[in-house]
């Protein structure tokens, strides 16, 4: 007898306590098709499995989704099993931003735009102060090519200053 359920479960695809559970609910043990008629009408359906993970390691169309609410996502298993792909998949990302930025191939824009603020501002100091400077020169000068070439050597000087920053 014990040997006919564990061939019966088998072929139903679950374990010999299952079948002698389900023989004492009434289950009928003569027939492996009986047995699945029966199984059909008296038992759930086990929960689907997680789904098969595709080839970047995710269940498929987890990546391909992209950033969704929760409330696009469709109930149930399926719809945990795709957001927690998406969770792991946004996780990877910011670990790799991470690596490069230690790595030196990724700076913070607000640091950039920190140095670029402080650069623009030493130029802006630079070519305020030029007037300053050669007012007095200037005021002297009645040639105007030599008070072009004095403006074009403050305004390079200037400049190199700003490179050297």
């Amino acid at each position: 007898m014990a040997e006919m359920r564990k061939d019966l479960a088998k072929l139903l695809g679950v374990s010999a306590a299952t079948v002698t559970r389900d023989a004492a609910a009434g289950m009928p043990t003569h027939s492996t098709e009986a047995a699945q008629q029966w199984r059909a009408q008296h038992r759930r359906p086990r929960a689907a499995p997680p789904p098969r993970a595709g080839a970047a390691g995710f269940p498929e169309g987890a990546v391909a989704a992209g950033p969704a609410s929760v409330a696009d996502e469709p109930a149930g298993e399926n719809g945990y099993w795709l957001s927690r792909a998406r969770r792991e998949a946004a996780e990877a990302e910011l670990a790799e931003l991470k690596l490069a930025e230690l790595q030196g191939q990724l700076v913070r824009a607000d640091s950039v735009r920190a140095a670029l603020a402080r650069k623009i501002i030493a130029y802006r100091e630079g070519l305020l102060q030029i007037p300053s400077r050669l007012a007095s020169q200037l005021a002297a000068e009645s040639d105007q090519a030599k008070v072009h070439r004095l403006l074009e050597a403050e305004i390079c000087a200037a400049m190199a200053q700003l490179a050297q920053t």
